[in-house]
């Protein structure tokens, strides 16, 4: 199979072609004149996006006669499930994502881990399930590990830094991410309180607690959801002088690059209860830096968050989480027209980096070559994304919204850009637009 068009690798973009062995699901060769194009696009032909934080919320079925254990999986599903998550991911050029473990049922050991893992090989794109930390938890040999630091509802946190310093004693080399945010003593219990109690002091006592446990314990640390410019700074700080090996590494949403409290401050109550995250949203200075940074290669990955909740969830429950993943095509656009990205950067930032960081999870993934993994994402960035208001599902000329709890934070915006089509393993999994204008799957 041949597929023609602008091609984005590590070292430019350059009209040629790409030849795949849909066997092996490999490609063999880039260059040009290599027959006759199977496929031929306009706009930029990506390696497959690679998402570092999603929350599918989807876990193993339990017996439905333990009526209130079937109730809460229902509950789970009606936010997300790992179909819906895979669908709106292949929509968004996401052709692998890394599981966050969420409750109830987060993978804590070997066992749980396979049984999840097991659970997720058959979806359209690659999903790997990360390891939940907690008191009782044990390490996962080749997996990444999340460890929340904070005081939220969760039987995940811990009561003091030194419990949890005690529990990563074990893990010393492992991968593990540290997400930015926190609680302060005594917050109130309501979910939009708790996200304005993630004060910016919290997240640099977060981060420095965190590279605290690196250096103590060897951990390979990655920071996700880094938020304002002095955390940044902070990390930055650390790394300088640092081989690359012992380097910390870290991500930033679309939310905080593209949302800022200038935004709060211009929308109603509906707006800023849709847009309530963790770490929240903080100034527009402070989004400015985070983009240069994202460009300058001081923060290493675009990662989305994803983290749908139902409009019920936002806006009477105000749970903290935005759904992204279907409108990661329109955003990396929006990098590109808007705040100036190049294509490179984009193909560094959100596929050669991931995959190298997680290359135990990702291997032969993030690259156009010879030999890598054909997971392949087109992207126009000449034809225009129409995102919905909240409780409207379509995307425009035929296609809806795939993630279960059906908005986007970016509800009734036009991105500048729109995914085309993207292979898996060599394998076309998504294509717009169709007779159908639907996704295709296995």
């Amino acid at each position: 199979m041949i597929i023609s068009g602008q091609v984005v690798t590590l070292q430019g973009v350059v009209a040629q072609q790409i030849e795949v062995d849909p066997a092996a699901g490999l490609i063999t060769r880039l260059g040009l004149h290599l027959g006759a194009a199977d496929w031929e696009f306009s706009g930029l032909i990506f390696p497959g996006f690679i998402d570092s934080h999603v929350h599918s919320r989807e876990f193993a079925p339990p017996q439905q006669s333990d009526v209130p254990a079937w109730r809460r999986y229902q509950d789970h599903l009606m936010r997300e499930t790992w179909v819906a998550a895979a669908r709106a991911a292949l929509q968004g050029g996401v052709t692998a994502w890394l599981d966050m473990p969420d409750h109830p049922e987060p993978p804590m050991c070997q066992a749980t881990h396979t049984k999840k893992w097991t659970l997720m090989r058959d979806l359209p794109v690659t999903a790997f399930p990360a390891v939940a930390i907690g008191p009782n938890s044990e390490p996962v040999p080749g997996a990444p590990h999340q460890l929340v630091i904070g005081h939220s509802p969760s039987a995940l946190t811990f009561a003091s830094a030194n419990e949890a310093a005690a529990v990563l004693a074990r893990y010393r080399g492992c991968h593990i991410i540290i997400p930015c945010k926190g609680y302060n003593e005594g917050g109130a219990a309501d979910g939009r309180s708790r996200a304005c109690h993630t004060p910016e002091a919290q997240e640099i006592r977060t981060i420095t607690t965190a590279l605290d446990w690196k250096d103590r314990f060897a951990l390979n640390l990655h920071l996700a959801h880094i938020s304002a410019a002095a955390s940044l700074e902070t990390i930055i700080d650390y790394n300088r002088g640092k081989s690359a090996d012992s380097r910390v590494t870290c991500d930033v949403t679309p939310h905080h690059l593209f949302f800022s409290t200038e935004t709060l401050n211009q929308s109603d109550s509906t707006i800023q209860d849709l847009l309530l995250t963790n770490p929240p949203l903080r100034s527009e200075l402070d989004r400015r830096r985070l983009l240069s940074g994202l460009m300058d290669g001081d923060i290493d990955l675009l990662a989305s968050d994803h983290e749908p909740h139902t409009l019920t969830d936002k806006l009477r429950l105000h749970r903290c989480g935005v759904p992204h993943l279907d409108t990661m095509g329109g955003f990396v656009g929006w990098l590109l027209q808007v705040a100036g990205f190049t294509p490179v950067r984009i193909a560094e930032c959100f596929s050669a980096v991931p995959a190298h960081i997680w290359r135990e999870v990702f291997p032969g993934h993030g690259q156009l070559a010879p030999g890598k993994r054909a997971d392949i994402t087109v992207l126009d960035p000449d034809v225009q994304t129409s995102v919905p208001f909240p409780g409207r599902a379509g995307l425009g000329a035929g296609r809806q919204l795939c993630t279960r709890c059906g908005w986007s934070p970016f509800g009734g915006r036009e991105l500048p850009g729109s995914i085309r089509a993207v292979f898996v393993g060599g394998d076309l999994r998504y294509r717009w637009p169709t007779e159908e204008s639907a996704l295709l799957e296995r």
